[in-house]
């Protein structure tokens, strides 16, 4: 894809997003195309650089969001140009959802740095003061993004339809989605175990507005036996969708994550 038409459709597509998401508001951000996440995210921050490089963050996902020190300054969207490449040639594109995912982050940093009158986007990332925002917006974002991607599929008419598209879900997606949740979370440290659960949550979230006739919260058990804290959390989620719902019961969020985690 030639770069003047990946632009093209990064433009219709933060218009498609708002189309979809009327009520969200929109915000300044600077779109990067690159080959390496990590060093770009450590040329954006020069004073964290030395960690960011140490740490050896995930630089094989499709995109990352960046926040700037300042408040005043755009937040940046890193768009990998391999993933873009790789998941186009083989028709998934995935990684147009992660454009939904990245800056439905950006909107929530964006908001809650403006309702807690803060100059720098760091304590949102790096103090445990703000940890139930930054779970809240794993779940936001995997929601958002994951309800995008499928609404690209239907504007591009590249996604089955009616019963076919219930049947997909249901007999192949869900149970994936489901096992590979399973398997990760298994293998994971708690912070790892938080974070999969919000990111599964976001994107059962969606299959119940999709489909309420076949997916709900209590239906949520038949996938993850014996998880009713799970159910708890999703049942709480859902009623707390916007940042506007949930500022001010972050407290709650704890007090329903404690049935399972220790903080």
């Amino acid at each position: 894809m030639a770069d003047n038409q990946l632009q093209e459709l990064i433009n219709t597509l933060f218009s498609m997003y708002h189309s979809i998401f009327p009520e969200v508001i929109k915000i300044p951000v600077s779109i990067t195309f690159t080959d390496d996440l990590n060093k770009t995210h450590a040329v954006l921050r020069p004073d964290r650089a030395d960690s960011i490089l140490e740490e050896g963050l995930q630089s094989n996902y499709n995109g990352r969001m960046v926040v700037p020190e300042s408040i005043d300054d755009p937040i940046h969207i890193l768009l990998n140009v391999r993933k873009i490449e790789e998941f186009t040639n083989d028709g998934s594109m995935t990684w147009i959802g992660t454009i939904g995912h990245e800056y439905t982050h950006a909107i929530d940093f964006y908001q809650m740095a403006r309702l807690e009158k803060l100059d720098s986007y760091s304590p949102l990332e790096e103090t445990s003061q703000y940890m139930m925002f930054q779970q809240w917006t794993e779940y936001h974002a995997r929601k958002y993004g994951y309800r995008f991607l499928r609404k690209y599929f239907e504007v591009a008419g590249i996604i089955l339809q009616g019963d076919e598209q219930i049947k997909y879900i249901m007999e192949t997606e869900a149970p994936a989605q489901t096992r590979r949740f399973n398997r990760e979370y298994n293998r994971g440290t708690p912070n790892e175990r938080l974070y999969l659960t919000m990111q599964y949550l976001g994107r059962f979230s969606v299959w119940i507005d999709l489909f309420p006739e076949h997916f709900s919260e209590e239906q949520l058990l038949e996938y993850c036996p014996g998880t009713y804290w799970m159910m708890d959390l999703l049942q709480f989620l859902r009623k707390h969708e916007s940042l506007k719902e949930i500022y001010g019961h972050f407290d709650e969020l704890q007090d329903v994550l404690s049935e399972n985690w220790i903080f």
